[in-house]
């Protein structure tokens, strides 16, 4: 059974947004992108449509948002000294992480709704 969401304690800002990037890959890996709706993600992360709404408009920039969060941060790669390796540091971190169900579930991701 589903808890109403607004009986839990509020959480806001990053925790929140955690929450609705967590729950917008755990959506993609289960059902894809072409089936992830708004009310799916709201209903896993305990939160509203409206939370979501408000901060992404439409379903692509929702999606868009949690894969960016889910990369890694290119500021922290290592300096290895040579421009080329850094960069290929960073494109190695890039693929690892999408090399995974949300990865391959966002493939099919377009602009298009």
């Amino acid at each position: 059974m589903v808890s109403d969401h607004r009986k839990q304690p509020r959480r806001r800002g990053d925790a929140l947004n955690a929450a609705i990037f967590q729950a917008v890959l755990a959506e993609l890996a289960e059902v894809g992108y072409a089936r992830l709706t708004m009310e799916g993600v709201a209903e896993r992360a305990r939160t509203g449509k409206a939370s979501l709404y408000r901060r992404w408009p439409t379903r692509i920039e929702l999606v868009m948002a949690a894969v960016y969060h889910a990369l890694p941060d290119p500021a922290a790669t290592p300096d290895t000294g040579s421009l080329r390796d850094d960069l290929l540091e960073v494109l190695r971190r890039t693929a690892a992480a999408l090399d995974g169900p949300p990865g391959r579930r966002c493939a099919g991701c377009s602009a298009r709704r």
